[in-house]
């Protein structure tokens, strides 16, 4: 909830798909969401100078209103924040990605995420939980609608999104997951459930001309969904199946048959990955944490990381150096899967739902609610122990929202009493897409206590269009970030 400084009567209160205002210090509210859209409210914001003024973060973006809440207009192009559903990159086109946003669309990048382009959405389709592109071509790519309710879609294009077609028939699987042959792009496998007759069961569908016609096999007899599929590089018969309840299952003949192979595994599974140069070692992010085989998948011990993981990821350049998306944020561990540490500062949403890495070392992470970030791993990422405590440090920044000056004021305690052992900082700004573009010199930031007026400019003097930044305060191992919204 915010308040008025000109109007202490007058605030605003964030609910599910609704803003709500009251104008008697909140005697009666009353709806003020016109024209506002999504569903999640993550933040609200009134200008310090027109209590009219005010702004909302949703699932959908960035919405403001100018008239006290009786009309919203989204004011971020329904990029910069967003229920990053799933993303894929081209493994011929390393720098071209597709990603989608919840209820918002298909966009498309062709230089690593510097900028981004918004492709047509498939007629009829709802949210893309899956993409994958073909490994010889990056304009072939197939986006999977997993809506969960026997009525899912499967979508083809071949020029790189601009047009789509329908790619499934009768024995296509419901689907939430989704993998394409390394070695033959017109393979094509996608996993969900079928309905047996008495309840939903885990199946397997399967593609040898690009979708136009598929074979399925059911998985089991109990009720289950596939989440995840995984195909060796070194030899695509062999594909890995795992989904609800712990079941995984392993195929040797490209889908001809299955078989268990969970043991010592728990939790739902939601990504297998395998080992591009050690193909017997598999990873597994589950409700229940990281699990890893060595053998192939005969055996599964977990990593001891014990949290809901959405996605696990193994660096191509360093295949010891691994990382975990969870609902509490990113880990990494840089022993194949142990002494696991923290990576969350900078993100404004720490639900974490999706991994990629691109060229020139990026590290892609999809978000519930705020969007996509980046981490340049070459010169390494905002690691923090667990069990820091980074409130050894404060950062404010004010006004916020701004227009002409922000004032940046932060504190890092004195290591002794001589000048010379104050703490060394910087300050640095980034925009929504993990870019930098203002970086203050540490000469100019020493001491206890420090303050920085930033004009809203980049490094070159020229002004910053509006929108959403971050102030990032670095200092040996502590760094925080506060979000701030750049006014015109």
């Amino acid at each position: 909830m915010v308040t008025t400084p000109a109007s202490p009567n007058i605030a605003y209160c964030g609910g599910y798909n609704e803003v709500y205002k009251t104008t008697d210090a909140g005697a009666t509210w009353f709806s003020a969401s016109s024209g506002l859209s999504g569903y999640y409210i993550y933040g609200l914001a009134v200008s310090a100078s027109n209590g009219s003024i005010v702004y909302v973060g949703n699932n959908r973006g960035m919405y403001k209103t100018t008239s006290g809440g009786t009309s919203w207009a989204n004011i971020t192009n329904n990029l910069n924040m967003g229920q990053i559903l799933s993303f894929a990159n081209a493994p011929s086109s390393p720098s071209t990605i597709y990603t989608s946003f919840a209820e918002v669309g298909v966009f498309k990048t062709t230089n690593s995420g510097t900028n981004w382009v918004q492709l047509p959405t498939p007629v009829g389709c709802g949210n893309i939980c899956e993409f994958a592109v073909a490994y010889n071509n990056p304009n072939i790519v197939y986006a999977l609608e997993g809506s969960g309710g026997g009525n899912a879609e499967l979508y083809r294009s071949t020029d790189g999104g601009s047009v789509w077609s329908n790619a499934l028939d009768a024995y296509y699987a419901d689907g939430g997951a989704m993998a394409i042959d390394p070695n033959n792009s017109s393979v094509i496998y996608t996993g969900g459930y079928v309905y047996n007759g008495s309840t939903y069961v885990m199946a397997v569908s399967k593609s040898t001309n690009g979708g136009t016609a598929w074979e399925r096999d059911t998985l089991t007899i109990d009720y289950s969904i596939c989440y995840a599929l995984a195909i060796d590089r070194t030899n695509s018969n062999v594909v890995y199946a795992g989904g609800y309840n712990g079941y995984l299952f392993k195929t040797t003949n490209g889908g001809v048959n299955w078989t268990l192979s969970n043991s010592g595994i728990s939790g739902t599974i939601y990504d297998i990955k395998v080992g591009s140069t050690k193909a017997n070692t598999l990873y597994a992010g589950t409700s229940s944490g990281v699990f890893k085989s060595t053998n192939a998948g005969a055996n599964w011990t977990n990593t001891g990381l014990s949290a809901n993981v959405q996605a696990v990821l193994i660096n191509p350049s360093n295949e010891n150096e691994f990382y975990a998306a969870t609902t509490a944020g990113i880990y990494k561990s840089t022993s194949g899967g142990g002494a696991w540490t923290l990576m969350n500062n900078g993100l404004f949403n720490t639900n974490t739902t999706s991994l990629g890495v691109y060229p020139n070392n990026w590290l892609f992470c999809g978000t519930n609610g705020a969007g996509m970030y980046r981490w340049s791993l070459q010169v390494g990422a905002e690691e923090i122990d667990a069990q820091n405590d980074i409130q050894k440090i404060s950062l404010q920044v004010s006004p916020n929202p701004y227009r002409n000056h922000l004032v940046i004021i932060f504190q890092i305690p004195a290591q002794g009493v001589a000048s010379s052992q104050y703490p060394v900082a910087s300050i640095k700004i980034y925009d929504v897409t993990g870019r930098m573009v203002r970086d203050f010199s540490r000469s100019t930031v020493k001491g206890e206590r420090s303050t920085i007026v930033w004009d809203g400019t980049d490094e070159a003097g020229r002004k910053l269009p509006s929108g959403i930044y971050f102030v990032r305060l670095e200092e040996g191992e502590f760094k925080k970030t506060e979000m701030v919204i750049l006014l015109k």
